[in-house]
């Protein structure tokens, strides 16, 4: 319906919790159902990071190191903060991280901490740097155009596929990077979300796939690439439910 190219899809990544560092490696056993001879199933092909752990940054460290090691082919890696670091942890990670091939860094600083951290971060971190929770609408960008490098759309902030397709292009034009990401959505938001995707940079739309009992049907993962079915509309069924 809105003439993209489902061949452009980037893969989606599957999200690691704060955890310790051997729950990390648990949790990377699950997703990719590491076998005895340590090959990985190649299904998922990215993987994000969550940090910002309230023991601190060396605790944070410690888990990232855990899942690079559990992680032995070339997967992506991508960390999202949640902003739970000052300025100052900030600047050390980003630079600590870059070591570790990491592709960026999302929201690293507080929804309140003031513009002029993030663009004191901006010029200071070696890795992109994606706004989320500082970034709820196509309102929000262009006080952050330049003080980071892109945006992280969700279905649930944006309120739905119109003002998503907004947000895309009100990035593109203050010349911003793109990804969607979701909470802990259903694959009918994810679905939604999977008919944008061919126009993000980076997909971390995985929620779905944490769920034991999701009530729809919809996009499915080919390859890693969580790709929209041949379905009218959203492509989305309800599954119906025998009591």
């Amino acid at each position: 319906m809105w003439g993209l190219d489902r061949s452009r899809i980037v893969p989606t990544s599957v999200t690691i919790g704060i955890n310790s560092p051997s729950g990390a490696r648990e949790r990377v056993r699950d997703w990719f159902d590491t076998n005895p001879t340590n090959q990985i199933n190649p299904k998922y092909r990215a993987i994000k990071v969550k940090l910002g752990n309230s023991a601190g940054i060396a605790a944070d460290k410690a888990m990232l190191i855990a899942v690079r090691e559990e992680v032995k082919t070339h997967h992506q890696i991508s960390v999202d903060a949640n902003g739970g670091w000052g300025l100052t942890d900030a600047v050390e990670m980003c630079n600590w991280l870059k070591d570790y091939e990491i592709k960026y860094v999302e929201q690293p600083l507080s929804t309140i901490a003031p513009l002029d951290e993030y663009a004191q971060l901006y010029y200071q971190s070696p890795l992109p740097i994606f706004a989320d929770e500082s970034c709820f609408n196509s309102q929000d960008i262009p006080r952050l155009a330049g003080r980071v490098h892109g945006i992280n759309i969700k279905m649930m902030k944006s309120g739905g596929i119109t003002e998503a397709m907004r947000m895309i292009h009100a990035a593109r034009a203050c010349g911003l990077q793109v990804m969607f990401g979701c909470y802990s959505d259903s694959v009918l938001a994810n679905t939604a979300a999977a008919q944008l995707s061919p126009l993000a940079d980076y997909l971390d739309l995985d929620s779905h796939l944490n769920l034991l009992d999701d009530p729809f049907t919809g996009a499915i993962v080919q390859n890693g690439c969580l790709l929209p079915n041949e379905r009218s509309g959203l492509g989305v069924e309800r599954i119906d439910i025998v009591e």
